[in-house]
């Protein structure tokens, strides 16, 4: 986004509590510079849409993050030759899957390289069993588009 993230006390804000009690606290609101803040003027109306937007797109990235969702780049009438690169985990196994050919690699938990495809050219699965029970991270990777993916193998 274009924001510029300012450090602030959490002065009289209702995120204390969390604070208080071990959480990392984090707002996204407007300056209180703002010429309306908390008064009858403080409408709608006169809110920011620009700033809005980019406060948006940071909440939205911000959830995604923590929520280590996937993100792919979809098809769309604006981009209809865009990559499609997906990975699924279940507890089967890693399941990859791009409409064009494609790389993927698995790292241990430890940074070390385990599995290296540089060109797949349809869908992949690889089973649990292929691996040691533990914490993975698999990179699929396509042109300039990447999606990596945390997946845990039970014993």
């Amino acid at each position: 986004t274009n924001l510029n993230p300012i450090v602030t006390p959490a002065y009289l804000s209702d995120y204390l509590s969390f604070r208080d009690s071990g959480y990392v606290i984090t707002g996204l609101y407007q300056y209180s510079a703002f010429p309306y803040y908390h008064t009858e003027s403080d409408l709608l109306k006169h809110m920011d849409l620009v700033s809005l937007q980019s406060i948006t797109k940071g909440a939205l990235a911000f959830l995604l993050e923590q929520s280590e969702t996937d993100v792919p780049v979809g098809i769309s009438p604006l981009m209809p030759n865009a990559d499609v690169l997906n990975v699924y985990c279940t507890d089967g196994g890693l399941f990859c899957t791009s409409n064009k050919p494609f790389g993927l690699k698995v790292y241990d938990q430890l940074g070390r390289q385990l599995i290296l495809f540089s060109e797949l050219n349809s869908d992949t699965f690889l089973p649990s069993n292929s691996f040691k029970p533990g914490i993975y991270y698999a990179y699929v990777f396509s042109g300039q588009n990447m999606v990596c993916k945390k997946f845990l193998v039970k014993p």
